[in-house]
């Protein structure tokens, strides 16, 4: 699918500018300069407002990885799940990313993407909780039926509501830090989610994040 909408990028015409414009290559003086190696991580950015756009999603990023190495391990151990029952989960909880996906221009043009991405985070919160109190597998079932429906209006609005926040002609570093806070909370996450189990146990681990990743959405509809 990536090559198909690869295939529909038209090349800008001869008589129209692109919005990005060619860095300058930086002079002798600027090279000698004590300033060189903050200048070249660009960390007059966390200077800017778009500070707490990167705090407020590494919030985000770390809430929601915690909890992802934990759940094959419950599902197995605790819920006892089967290849088929695993495979149907997983095919509602796609199923209901594309169908919420259907709806996501209408949502982002009533509440803008801020508030989309701060409630689609913050419904998030309802997987690990649901799944933490899977007693049957219809209750898993629906686990990812509305965490599908969640996801649906998160990770398809908090790329532009970063993007509306970023200077267009100026877009490569402040990206280049996003992607940084994004591995760094993937790391810590995939670090700190199965000691955390370890120590106050899966359903407890579960339902404690599900509750930071209510707490990263409403950081983002307050502070974001």
């Amino acid at each position: 699918m990536s090559s198909f909408h690869l295939y529909f990028i038209k090349p800008i015409g001869k008589g129209k500018t692109s919005l990005l414009t060619q860095p300058t290559p930086a002079s002798t003086s600027q090279a000698d300069s004590p300033r060189k190696l903050s200048s070249l991580l660009r960390l007059d950015i966390w200077k800017t407002p778009y500070r707490k756009i990167l705090l407020t999603l590494f919030g985000f990023h770390l809430a929601q990885y915690l909890a992802i190495p934990i759940f094959p391990i419950f599902n197995v151990r605790v819920l006892n799940l089967n290849d088929d029952q695993l495979g149907i989960s997983t095919a509602l909880f796609y199923l209901t990313v594309f169908l919420g996906s259907t709806q996501l221009r209408n949502v982002v043009h009533r509440l803008g993407n801020k508030r989309t991405t701060g409630l689609g985070v913050a419904a998030m919160a309802s997987y690990p909780i649901i799944v933490a109190y899977s007693h049957n597998i219809a209750i898993f079932y629906l686990a990812s039926i509305v965490g599908g429906f969640a996801w649906s209006l998160a990770g398809g609005a908090y790329a532009n509501y970063m993007l509306e926040h970023i200077p267009p002609d100026d877009r490569p570093p402040y990206l280049a830090w996003y992607n940084i806070a994004l591995n760094i909370a993937v790391l810590v996450s995939s670090l700190a989610g199965p000691a955390i189990a370890d120590q106050i146990g899966l359903f407890n681990a579960l339902i404690l994040f599900g509750i930071m990743r209510f707490l990263a959405g409403i950081a983002i509809l307050k502070w974001g």
